[in-house]
């Protein structure tokens, strides 16, 4: 068995949706839906077959809110992509102690999308000020959210074959709340070309 075989047959022992999908066309090889609980498993399966963590990131759809991963490997030709929906409460457990390489990203995803990592030892604001912790500049308002299939490449149908759709990830009460969130704005507005106004010039 090679090793990408047996990385698919550990991903799909988690009861995850896992697709081999065009590289050339997608950026990656494998797919894998998962279940919000099933987060460090999947991560525990990565590290077992000797995978890196590339990234974490957020994904605001219209069907709900996501956190997504992607893996490589310096020994196989396959990168995986996982995506994972966050839960009611806004959170997804932490792999940061199973990948070192987790704690910025999943500390830059919190600034840009709110979504908390349970377990995190030091979630703190990464990219953005203490005093806009809250912002959320990443969560789009109602009337901009758009749905997964307006984002994600679909294979072209075949003649007289409905257009596929993509396998989202279940709606969760975070994604209604996000909807609903208003567009981030700026906390001090500057005018191109403008020096910002400090204390030394006010005096």
């Amino acid at each position: 068995m090679s090793a990408k075989d047996q990385l698919i047959k550990d991903l799909k022992a988690l009861q995850a949706t896992v697709s081999e999908v065009d590289y050339k066309r997608r950026g990656y090889h494998v797919e894998v839906l998962l279940d919000n609980g099933k987060v460090r498993d999947f991560a525990q399966v990565m590290r077992r077959n000797d995978f890196y963590l590339v990234f974490v990131g957020g994904v605001h759809t219209a069907e709900s809110l996501e956190v997504t991963y992607q893996f490589a490997s310096f020994t196989v030709p396959c990168r995986v992509l996982g995506r994972a929906p966050v839960s009611g409460d806004g959170t997804v457990p932490t792999i940061f102690d199973i990948f070192d390489g987790a704690n910025w990203h999943e500390r830059e995803t919190k600034d840009m999308y709110g979504i908390v990592f349970t377990g995190h030892p030091y979630l703190q604001p990464l990219l953005l000020a203490e005093e806009d912790a809250d912002l959320k500049p990443l969560l789009k308002a109602t009337s901009a959210v758009k749905p997964a299939e307006k984002l994600r490449w679909l294979p072209p149908a075949a003649p007289g074959e409905a257009k596929a759709k993509p396998a989202p990830a279940p709606a969760t009460k975070a994604a209604a709340a996000a909807a609903g969130a208003k567009p981030a704005k700026p906390a001090v507005p500057v005018q191109p070309g403008a020096v910002a106004e400090t204390k030394d010039t006010q005096e």
